[in-house]
C-alpha cells in the first residue's frame, strides 16, 4: 500500500473524529439551531456585514428556541452560538474536498486496490447522505420543538460512527500484513467471530443511547448514582409505551446505564474465556474492559455534576474510542479466518 493513500485515509479519520467532537460540542453549548438555513453550495460563507447579521439573527428569532429559552439575546450573544453550528458545517465541507479529490487522483492513478473502490464510493455517498440527515435533524427544531428530534439526533451521530468505523477499517488494512492463524484454528475462530460482533454491535448501540440522553437532556435529570432518584428502576419507567424508549428522560436514562452495565459484564466475561488461550486478541479485550470502565467512570461523574460541559465531551470522546477499538479486535478477528 503506497503511503500517500495510507496518509489520505489517516487526515481523513483524524477529519470525522473531530467532527464528532465538534458536534458535540455544538450540541452541548446549544448551538445546533442558530443558522436555520440550509445551503449546501454557499453556506461556506458566514455573514460578513452588519446586514448579513442582523439578517441570519431575524430568521433565529421566529423559532421556538429564541421564543422560549433565549428570548432577549442580543447579537452578540448570537453570533457566540453561530460560530459553533458555522464551523460544525464547514467542518463537513472540508471533509468531503479532503476525502474527494485524493480518492478521484489515486482512481484515476490505479493507486487503489479494486477490492476497496465500491467500499470507498460508499463512503464518498454516506458521507454526502450525512450532510442531507444534519439539515433532516435541524428541521426538527426549527418549527414547534425547543431542541431537535433526540431519534434524528441519534442517526445523525449514527451515520458519522458508521463513516468513521469504515475509514478505521480502511486504515487498518492499509498496515496489516499477511495473516499467519494456522488452519486448525479456522473453525474456531468462525465460530467467535460472531460473537466478537455481537460486541460491536453492543457498543454500537451503548453509545447511540448516549445520543438518546443527550437528545433529550436526559442527563440534566437523575442525578444520583447508584439510583435514580432514590430507585434502582424509576417509578416513570414502569408502564412506559415504547414510543418512551426514543423520548422518555427516566427511559432514556435507564437504558443507557443497563447498556452500559451489561456491556461491562459481557467483556468481562469474554476476558476471562479467552485468559487462558492462545488467542491473539486477549490484549485487545483487556483494553476494551479498560476503556469500558473509564467511560462508566466518566458517565457516573458526567451525571453527578449536572452534564459539566468539559466531562460531558470527555465522555462523549472516550465513547468513539471504544469503538474504534472494539472494531480494531474486530477486525483482527476477520483477518485470522482464511476462506
Amino acid at each position: 500500500m503506497q503511503r500517500s493513500v495510507q496518509l489520505w485515509l489517516i487526515t481523513c479519520g483524524i477529519l470525522v473524529l473531530l467532527m464528532i467532537v465538534i458536534g458535540a460540542i455544538t450540541r452541548l453549548t446549544d448551538s445546533g439551531l442558530s443558522m436555520i438555513e440550509w445551503r449546501p453550495i454557499l453556506g461556506f460563507l458566514p455573514p460578513l456585514s452588519d446586514v448579513e447579521w442582523q439578517r441570519v439573527f431575524a430568521l433565529y428569532q421566529q423559532i421556538p428556541e429564541y421564543r422560549f429559552q433565549n428570548y432577549g439575546m442580543d447579537i452578540e450573544g448570537f453570533k457566540s452560538i453561530f460560530w459553533w453550528e458555522y464551523f460544525h458545517r464547514l467542518w463537513g465541507r472540508i471533509i468531503g474536498l479532503v476525502y474527494t479529490i485524493p480518492l478521484v487522483v489515486f482512481w484515476w492513478r490505479g493507486m487503489l486496490p479494486k477490492a476497496w473502490q465500491p467500499a470507498l464510493v460508499i463512503l464518498l455517498f454516506l458521507g454526502g447522505l450525512q450532510g442531507v440527515i444534519g439539515w433532516w435533524m435541524v428541521k426538527s427544531g426549527l418549527s414547534q420543538n425547543l431542541d431537535v428530534s433526540a431519534f434524528r439526533l441519534m442517526v445523525h451521530l449514527g451515520m458519522a460512527l458508521l463513516i468513521l468505523s469504515g475509514l478505521w477499517w480502511f486504515i487498518l488494512s492499509s498496515q496489516a500484513g499477511k495473516s499467519d492463524v494456522s488452519r486448525e484454528t479456522i473453525v474456531h475462530y468462525r465460530l467467535g467471530l460472531l460473537v466478537y460482533a455481537v460486541l460491536w454491535l453492543l457498543v454500537l448501540i451503548s453509545v447511540l443511547s448516549g445520543a438518546l440522553v443527550a437528545g433529550n437532556d436526559a442527563g440534566m435529570v437523575y442525578n444520583d448514582w447508584p439510583l435514580m432518584n432514590g430507585s434502582f428502576v424509576p417509578e416513570e419507567y414502569l408502564g412506559a409505551e415504547f414510543s418512551a424508549w426514543f423520548d422518555q428522560q427516566a427511559t432514556v436514562q435507564f437504558h443507557h446505564r443497563m447498556l452500559a452495565y451489561g456491556l461491562f459484564l459481557f467483556v468481562a466475561v469474554l476476558n476471562v474465556c479467552v485468559w487462558r488461550s492462545s488467542q491473539p486478541e486477549r490484549l485487545g479485550l483487556i483494553v476494551i474492559l479498560f476503556v469500558i470502565c473509564i467511560q462508566i467512570v466518566l458517565g457516573i461523574v458526567t451525571l453527578l455534576s449536572t452534564v459539566e460541559t468539559a466531562l460531558a465531551i470527555s465522555h462523549h470522546i472516550n465513547a468513539v474510542i471504544l469503538l474504534l477499538v472494539t472494531t480494531t479486535v474486530c477486525f483482527y478477528r476477520l483477518r485470522a479466518i482464511k476462506f
